[in-house]
């Protein structure tokens, strides 16, 4: 009936709403239950549960060629989206990005609504609307003005409890996007995300919808320690039923946001803190960018760099500097969905190329560059002329320590050596000679 903690000034619901929760204590509506209140209920559950197992027992059995059948929702859109975001000259940040996604999406549909800790800051609950704190990177400012309270909410700091009330909304036909905070505070809610959200379709033969998306910022690089810069997408895309995705550029972010917002089916959305401040092209209005389908940032000939999110701005620099000091023409995949993989767009890529880098922030052990090397090794086995090289971040937690966190992340330096080894072998690293 109270807030998290007992000194908790609950600013985030008003007097009235705090004095109806009070009245509402479920202990106290027992006790004042009489045994006819009881023996009714009682009855009711008895007969549906009869109905439920007779149906049941009733029924044949699953055609075993239909295992993986209800694991995602059938028939979506994504097929029939260009790959590429609409032309235009305006420039924008990724934050600019995010917001612009869910501003639009709301306005789009009423049935769009955000959550999370601080996102409006008190707003709407007694502290003034310019007080909004929009969130710990400010995404979510302004949101709270235009849309109100009822849209915009703040949540006490329960992860699960958010999390799951999130997952109960999506059920009854709301379409929540959930703010995180950071993907490190993840363990708090994973019971919510694991065994509901992401089985609920396929535990009821696909009558049941979860249409939640995850935000969550991720990635190290800024100094945040330990519990506050995991990426963790090496569990996520183990997880059947969750689409996971990690945009690298704002016009990637923006539509893939509106697309996930849309989607059927619960969406982890991965957001790299070290992309949020930068800026690229922005195309204004409302566009949907296809989950489930990677793009070709860049052509080339010599070696294929697979990347997302944060990686594809190492995989570039990267492919710069192998063009300019070692004429090696580096292709770039950008994965922007780890889940469902596109693995048309990567086998493509690396039978052409013949060699292939995989870039993942996440420990070796286990990592999507894993199963990317293993998927590529079956889908491009032939035309492979070296074995597929991963470039990780380092087998222990994200450190806090300045030199130890850069020691710990893929580096260009990292890219470029396993393009010239695979080439010429060790010899050939960064001052060797040329493909």
């Amino acid at each position: 009936m109270r807030g998290h903690y007992v000194g908790d000034p609950e600013q985030y619901r008003s007097r009235e709403q705090r004095r109806t929760a009070r009245g509402l204590d479920p202990v106290a509506r027992l006790v004042d239950a009489t045994d006819l209140d009881v023996e009714g209920c009682k009855t009711g559950i008895e007969a549906e549960l009869d109905e439920a197992y007779d149906a049941a027992r009733a029924a044949p059995w699953p055609d075993p060629a239909e295992v993986e059948r209800y694991v995602l929702k059938e028939d979506q859109p994504d097929r029939k989206l260009p790959v590429a975001a609409p032309t235009t000259a305006r420039e924008g940040s990724f934050v600019q990005a995010v917001h612009e996604a869910l501003a639009e999406a709301m306005r789009a549909d009423p049935s769009v609504i955000v959550l999370g800790e601080d996102i409006a800051g008190g707003a709407g609950l007694g502290a003034p609307l310019e007080g909004a704190m929009g969130g710990t990177f400010g995404v979510t400012k302004g949101l709270i003005e235009e849309f109100g309270s009822e849209r915009v909410r703040d949540t006490p700091i329960s992860e699960a409890g958010f999390v799951g009330a999130a997952v109960g909304a999506a059920m009854a036909g709301l379409r929540p996007v959930v703010d995180i905070m950071w993907a490190s505070f993840v363990p708090y809610c994973f019971d919510q995300i694991f065994n509901q959200a992401a089985k609920m379709r396929y535990m009821f033969g696909g009558q049941a919808t979860v249409p939640v998306v995850l935000r969550m910022a991720v990635g190290a690089g800024l100094r945040a320690g330990g519990q506050h810069s995991d990426t963790l997408q090496q569990i996520f895309t183990s997880i059947p039923g969750l689409k996971v995705l990690a945009p690298a550029t704002p016009a990637t972010a923006k539509g893939l946001l509106l697309r996930a917002v849309s989607d059927d089916d619960p969406v982890v959305f991965l957001e790299h803190m070290s992309l949020y401040r930068t800026r690229g092209p922005l195309p204004e209005g409302h566009y949907e960018l296809p989950i489930g389908r990677a793009a070709v940032e860049r052509r080339g000939d010599d070696v294929s760099l697979i990347a997302a999110g944060a990686g594809v701005l190492l995989a570039i620099q990267a492919a710069e500097r192998l063009a300019t000091e070692h004429q090696v023409s580096a292709e770039i995949v950008d994965l922007r969905t780890l889940s469902p993989l596109d693995t048309d767009t990567v086998g493509a890529s690396v039978r052409r190329t013949g060699r292939a880098v995989v870039i993942d922030e996440s420990p070796p052990r286990c990592s999507v560059a894993s199963d990317l090397a293993a998927t590529v090794s079956e889908v491009a086995w032939d035309q492979l002329r070296a074995p597929v090289a991963r470039i990780t971040a380092a087998n222990s937690p994200v450190p806090f320590s300045p030199p130890l966190e850069d020691a710990y992340l893929p580096s260009v330096d990292g890219v470029v050596d396993a393009v010239l080894r695979m080439s010429h072998g060790p010899e050939a690293e960064r001052t060797g000679s040329d493909p």
